[in-house]
């Protein structure tokens, strides 16, 4: 042993330190990560040429894995997008992206979209506008 001892700042010192480390530091890490999956998925769904060509009934799903089906929260209006999507990610053209979670982006007549954050799309197929946390763009009348 040193001989060196703890006094009673530094114990406060390295438990408000530790606090930090394992309380605070990986919620905000997490928080920063999320905004950043939404911000590149935003971009990205911008970037898209609209010009995707879908029939009326279908829905395209581009380069990545589709939306899980069973995810918590899903509903009626999900289980309509992923039962009628069909995997052409050649559609998209060359080089498109995923989403930031690394699923594919929706499109149908009306929409290009991401389930968003918590991987459920909440937009109805013929919605006039995004519900949820879905991040997309409507398409323009073709």
């Amino acid at each position: 042993m040193s001989g060196r001892m703890v006094t009673g700042k530094r114990a406060i010192g390295l438990v408000i330190t530790a606090i930090v480390a394992t309380a605070v530091l990986p919620p905000a890490g997490a928080w920063w990560l999320n905004a950043r999956r939404v911000a590149v998925t935003t971009d990205r769904v911008q970037e898209v040429v609209v010009s995707i060509p879908v029939a009326d009934t279908q829905v395209l799903c581009g380069p990545g894995r589709l939306p899980d089906s069973d995810v918590m929260g899903a509903n009626e209006i999900h289980a309509a997008w992923i039962s009628a999507a069909v995997s052409r990610p050649e559609a998209f053209g060359g080089g498109m992206p995923t989403d930031g979670w690394g699923r594919c982006f929706l499109a149908n007549e009306r929409w290009i979209l991401s389930a968003g954050p918590n991987g459920v799309v909440d937009t109805a197929l013929g919605a006039d506008r995004l519900v949820g946390d879905d991040i997309g763009v409507r398409r323009s009348p073709q």
